[in-house]
């Protein structure tokens, strides 16, 4: 027997003689029985409560025009003091049309725009919250190869 298993035998003897003195001492009375466990609650320290787990990050991008103050949050660059200044604009002035209508908010400059440009959209508005923000409603573009004015089934006629 070496000398490093030696001390880990004399270690292991030591931790078990002392889980005995500590289970007759402290745990046990002097009959032998469990001591009342609020005997125990005096004896040991209070735990702190376990805290939530963090929120889990939204999947990216983000809908900027439907996001909460908490969500926008994740976004690098984004504090709670600008979170909520950008849900009070779009709540005040109507939904972002896109990056540059996102910088009229206090704290978004032309930088913080650019490196958000991937991580957020603008997610399209109902007309009823552009209307009632006094926004003009531009109508949707036509998928390519159509016309606004006509129709697939138009389309093949002709």
């Amino acid at each position: 027997m070496n000398r490093r298993q030696a001390i880990g035998i004399l270690m292991l003897a030591l931790l078990l003689a002392g889980g005995r003195v500590l289970r007759r001492h402290v745990l046990l009375d002097p009959g032998g029985g469990w001591r009342d466990p609020a005997l125990l609650d005096g004896i040991l320290p209070d735990l702190p409560e376990a805290e939530p787990p963090p929120p889990t990050p939204p999947k990216l991008p983000i809908a900027l025009n439907h996001a909460p103050a908490e969500t926008l949050r994740f976004l690098a660059g984004i504090g709670p003091a600008l979170a909520s200044r950008i849900v009070r604009d779009r709540d005040e002035n109507g939904p972002f049309r896109d990056l540059r209508d996102f910088q009229r908010v206090k704290g978004i400059g032309p930088k913080l725009a650019g490196r958000l440009a991937g991580k957020i959209h603008f997610a399209p508005a109902d007309v009823e919250t552009l209307s009632a923000a006094g926004r003009t409603v531009a109508p949707a573009a036509a998928p390519p190869g159509l016309s606004r004015t006509s129709s697939p089934a138009a389309d093949a006629r002709n």
